[in-house]
């Protein structure tokens, strides 16, 4: 009996001990540290600062909790949040009943420090209830780098808020959901590249000023707008942009124009609204249909007609694809649209094929990727068959074709293409067998 109630004894003690072991954390970190997961989870009862330098690792599985309206800044420092698919990491609050917005931020400031090239990296790391999940601010370029891969962000006011100037951040393969504001940057050249992500039930998907690019991402179900763009030198390829108030919202004209390419823009209240465009936007390439409104709302004043051709609008019918576009001809105080000549081809399916896959269940290689002078491209062709290639840049333009490839390796050179990202379809006997990318350096 007094083995048994000794026994009970310990039980009781050590489950205490593991119910309530954790590590309040506040003020400065000065030298490199380590949050394990052994001492998790750590409660930010004050603000925590890492100063410039300082390496603060924190290992897979830690919980991060924040009491309320506290922040975690990255001061010109180091943070590597790095979980793993089956252990990731979490910041969140550290109220029983939380309410978006009930924490501050984890804030990486690059401003005011002479330190310089600094990276931080988050990888499947959970943000829940915060202002702001991650934040980013600088004042000038300092050469730093924020990279943000397969995160969660979830309830927050904005997932990420990105107030900085001309700092590469990189979010990949994240998913960005039921916050206000997905992603909001609102700065000139902010360097944001959000690459294979999914932007989902937000009020306002992403929102963007200028030098931000978005590539192979969902953007489904935002409330007000999948994606606003505020002013220039923006780019949206590749991406499914479906079921929005409004798809894709440009607000403001530059004399830089915004490229809008190779997207499925259907089933949203207004595909895409145009307003103060001055014309200089490039769309093309694009599937827009099914939006239960217009199409395209074109709200910009007469005298500034804007020339979107190779599109496809789902029909060929000229009459039926103008009442779906809203300009001139239903407001004369507006500027008219031209659409002409459609896109027959459906140039949109160039994109969004595995670089490892071809239609018919064959096989290719294309290597390096990305390049500097040349690649080769190896494909299966046992029986010496002529195939083609034909090259495009990101407006769907025709930039060079190789004719008559009767071996199962051909060699991309460079020759004088500027760098950026480029579409391939391998065809033979005119018919399109497989569809690549590469990208030049």
């Amino acid at each position: 009996m007094k083995t048994k109630t000794l026994f009970i004894a310990v039980y009781i003690l050590c489950n205490t001990v593991l119910t309530f072991a954790q590590t309040n954390v506040s003020g400065g970190i000065y030298t490199n540290t380590t949050w394990t997961l052994a001492n998790s989870p750590y409660i930010v009862v004050d603000t925590v600062v890492v100063f410039p330098g300082v390496i603060l690792t924190i290992e897979p599985g830690v919980v991060v909790k924040f009491d309320n309206n506290n922040r975690m800044e990255i001061r010109h420092a180091f943070l590597f949040a790095e979980g793993t698919s089956t252990d990731s990491i979490t910041f969140t609050s550290n109220s029983i009943s939380p309410t978006t917005g009930i924490w501050s931020d984890v804030f990486i400031n690059y401003s005011n420090s002479s330190t310089s090239n600094t990276t931080s990296k988050f990888s499947y790391c959970n943000f829940r209830y915060a202002k702001n999940g991650i934040s980013i601010y600088s004042s000038g370029n300092s050469g730093d780098t924020l990279i943000i891969k397969n995160s969660i962000f979830n309830n927050n006011n904005n997932g990420i808020y990105s107030e900085s100037y001309e700092i590469m951040i990189f979010v990949d393969s994240c998913n960005l959901r039921n916050n206000t504001i997905g992603v909001y940057s609102p700065n000139y050249n902010a360097l944001l590249h959000i690459n294979n992500c999914n932007v989902s039930n937000n009020n306002k998907g992403v929102y963007l000023h200028s030098g931000c690019r978005i590539t192979n991402s969902v953007i489904d179900s935002n409330s007000i707008e999948g994606i606003n763009m505020q002013a220039k030198n923006n780019s949206i390829v590749n991406c499914e942009i479906k079921y929005n108030g409004i798809g894709i919202h440009k607000v403001s004209g530059t004399n830089v124009p915004n490229k809008i390419s190779r997207n499925v823009i259907e089933n949203n209240n207004i595909g895409i609204k145009l307003e103060q465009s001055y014309g200089l936007d490039t769309i093309i390439c694009n599937k827009i249909c099914n939006n239960s409104t217009y199409d395209l709302y074109y709200n910009v004043a007469f005298g500034d007609n804007i020339s979107i051709p190779n599109n496809y609008w789902c029909t060929t019918d000229s009459t039926n694809i103008s009442t779906r576009i809203y300009d001139g001809y239903d407001n004369i105080n507006l500027a008219l649209v031209n659409f002409m000549p459609l896109d027959t081809s459906q140039c949109f399916l160039l994109t969004g094929i595995n670089n490892q896959t071809l239609l018919n269940d064959n096989i290719f290689k294309i290597y390096p990727n990305p390049f500097t002078q040349f690649t080769t491209l190896e494909f299966e062709n046992p029986q010496n068959k002529k195939h083609s290639i034909s090259v495009y840049n990101l407006y769907g333009q025709l930039i060079f074709s190789i004719s008559n490839i009767t071996t199962g390796q051909v060699k991309i050179e460079r020759a004088n293409l500027t760098g950026g990202l480029y579409f391939f379809q391998l065809l033979t006997d005119k018919q399109v067998i497989a569809t690549g990318k590469f990208i030049i350096e």
